[in-house]
């Protein structure tokens, strides 16, 4: 049934946009009606896109990505206190979510998803959230959503050095150096860092199932040390030319936390090394009507459990990305190009001498037609070795006008469909895997509504979004006799709605900002071979109802701010146990001195101030109420 609506909407939205004779410049003229924390890719009609401002950014960017999202953004994020943390967006897997860096997709490609505890704020200069299916857009992966994390690419003029360290009582400590040096043609900017946590803390347990007295104890096996350097050269010869180079070296060490009730059982224990080399040199030139971009890299990505060499698991990718722009008549806009990727593996499971080649065309077409009216179609087909792909189209449709009491409103429609190759465990590991696996593939619609207004020095803005995705081929593992094996075992039909709402304001000389955010998603097991109790429920460790709120205040050199997020009421693996919902409200202070060219940030934060138990991951235990202390120094 939904494949027909989803070919009934883009045939009605097709001929609609054929049917119209002429267009007009896409720019709007406002009166700075502008939502800076709100805005859309450039050919994703009817898809918004959150980008994370500067203050949330520099507040957690001692901090992981998973520390980050979940404290300004209503998302479902399961996590350990060891570090390891997945992401689920608009009720789909962590399989779902794209993790992107200039366009290179850092998702494992033996488990298909990535740990978001491993990607250290520090390295980047902003993240850009797109909820919502995007496979036309960026390929593989993106079902639920994607993440684009942002590295700076501007020029500096002379020297500056950023350096950042911050301590907190959980034993926890960070140390961060920036240095940026540079003119107008040539220009570096390297970042290190340098990350030692113990997550030791204490928590609450019953000593055996007959107790009812709970005990207290310190968390055992949960310290992580984390360190890299990224790199990035900017040679600018001339005006329309700039060649890039970024290199990038992490290493990740950590103790695997064990469950409450084998917090004292040594034989339990585990821990993981990773390691990630990521080298992409780059080229780019720019005239009046195009932009040609072109990148050719190389990936490794390694990791050892518990110590054993032997048991090595590990990828190599040599790629090549190459895409044209090109803008016609100031209402046209045009983007084909191709990305290239050639994978080796070296997993201690797998057959010998194996590889593969991964080519994905794509076309990305906009038009703006008139009076606010604007369309996008956007196609792309992947090849794999030995393996069919589908081939994935989107088409988004978005109508906006602006009034003269400087209001902005917009009504958009998407319909696309996106998908995910199987991980290369799914297909190869050890007598296991499935090479006759068939991607997974969603078809999603989604509407959207935004109403932004400046009053003076007042900005509102509220965005609705509702969507419905059904995901077939769901991928999972699945017990066989004395093994388990992947298939294509579920269909999920997932719907749901997200609000945004932001208010700032300025009252005598303080700045207020305020955000309210809100989302419900049902995700509901439509059909499973192997599991048909399941049928009819909601995935496990999905909530039906997400909130997050974050306020802050400006004065001069000083600044208070405290957020709050609302988990509710999920559901173990199996249906065996309920977990319930909880509620975090964490606070800082800051102070900024500023003397000549040395401007220094002080900072101290309390997390969860309510001192709440709480699990996001079932028997695994999360800090109470925890401090932390942080020193900023920049030097222009």
């Amino acid at each position: 049934m939904l494949k027909h609506v989803f070919i009934l909407i883009i045939s009605l939205c097709s001929l609609s946009a054929i049917a119209q004779d002429y267009a007009t410049n896409d720019t709007i003229n406002l009166k700075e009606v502008v939502c800076k924390d709100v805005k859309r890719h450039k050919y994703g009609v009817g898809t918004i896109m959150h980008s994370l401002d500067s203050l949330s950014k520099e507040t957690y960017d001692d901090g992981n990505l998973a520390d980050l999202l979940s404290r300004t953004m209503p998302i479902t994020i399961k996590k350990k206190s060891d570090g390891f943390s997945t992401i689920s967006l608009r009720g789909t897997a962590p399989n779902h979510t794209a993790i992107l860096v200039d366009g290179i997709n850092l998702n494992s490609l033996t488990l298909g998803h990535s740990n978001l505890a491993n990607v250290d704020m520090f390295l980047f200069s902003g993240v850009d959230l797109q909820l919502g299916s995007s496979g036309a857009l960026y390929g593989s992966d993106a079902i639920g959503g994607t993440i684009n994390l942002k590295l700076d690419k501007s020029f500096t003029k002379g020297q500056k050095v950023i350096f950042k360290t911050d301590y907190s009582s959980l034993n926890n400590s960070f140390y961060g150096l920036k240095y940026s040096v540079g003119n107008n043609k040539i220009d570096s900017k390297t970042n290190i860092y340098y990350v030692n946590n113990e997550n030791r803390f204490k928590y609450k347990y019953l000593p055996n199932y007959t107790s009812n007295t709970y005990k207290t104890a310190y968390t055992n096996n949960s310290r992580k040390e984390n360190y890299g350097i990224l790199q990035q050269l900017f040679y600018k010869p001339s005006l329309k030319n700039t060649f890039s180079f970024m290199g990038w070296y992490q290493k990740n060490w950590n103790q695997i936390q064990p469950a409450i009730n084998d917090n004292f059982n040594t034989g339990s224990y585990e821990k993981s090394l990773n390691e990630y080399i990521r080298i992409i040199s780059g080229f780019e030139q720019l005239g009046e009507d195009y932009k040609l971009k072109t990148n050719i890299g190389y990936i490794k990505d390694k990791q050892i459990h518990n110590g054993n060499t032997k048991d090595l698991i590990s990828t190599q990718r040599f790629i090549a990305n190459s895409s044209l722009d090109y803008r016609f008549r100031k209402s046209i806009d045009l983007s084909f190009g191709v990305n290239y990727k050639y994978i080796i593996p070296d997993v201690y499971t797998y057959p010998k001498d194996l590889d593969e080649h991964r080519t994905d065309l794509f076309l990305l077409f906009k038009q703006s037609l008139y009076n606010g009216l604007k369309y996008s179609v956007n196609l792309r087909q992947t090849f794999v070795t030995g393996y069919k792909s589908p081939f994935t189209p989107a088409l988004g449709l978005s109508y906006s006008i602006t009034d003269e009491d400087n209001i902005k409103r917009e009504i958009s429609i998407k319909a696309s469909k996106g998908y995910k190759i199987p991980t290369l465990n799914q297909r190869y590991w050890d007598m296991d895997g499935n090479i006759d696996l068939n991607p997974e593939q969603s078809y999603s619609v989604e509407i959207g509504y935004s109403y932004n207004r400046l009053i003076g020095n007042t900005l509102l803005s509220f965005n609705l979004n509702g969507y419905f995705t059904n995901v077939e081929n769901w991928m999972m593992w699945v017990p066989r006799g004395i093994k388990w094996v992947p298939i294509n075992e579920k269909e999920v039909e997932c719907i749901g709605g997200e609000v945004f709402s932001h208010l700032q304001f300025k009252i005598n000389e303080v700045d207020i900002n305020y955000r309210l955010n809100y989302f419900f998603t049902s995700s509901i097991i439509q059909d499973s071979e192997q599991e048909k109790s399941h049928v009819g429920k909601q995935l496990p460790y999905t909530p039906r109802h997400n909130a997050s709120s974050n306020l802050t205040l400006s004065y001069k050199d000083y600044m208070v701010g405290t957020d709050f997020s609302y988990t509710g009421e999920r559901h173990e693996v199996g249906y065996n146990k309920t977990l319930e919902p909880y509620s975090l409200l964490n606070s800082y202070i800051n102070k900024n001195i500023t003397y000549n060219n040395y401007r220094v940030s002080l900072r101290f934060q309390v997390n969860n101030i309510l001192n709440k138990e709480y699990q996001s991951w079932s028997t695994y235990a999360m800090p109470l109420r925890n401090y932390k202390i942080s020193i900023n120094i920049k030097i222009n």
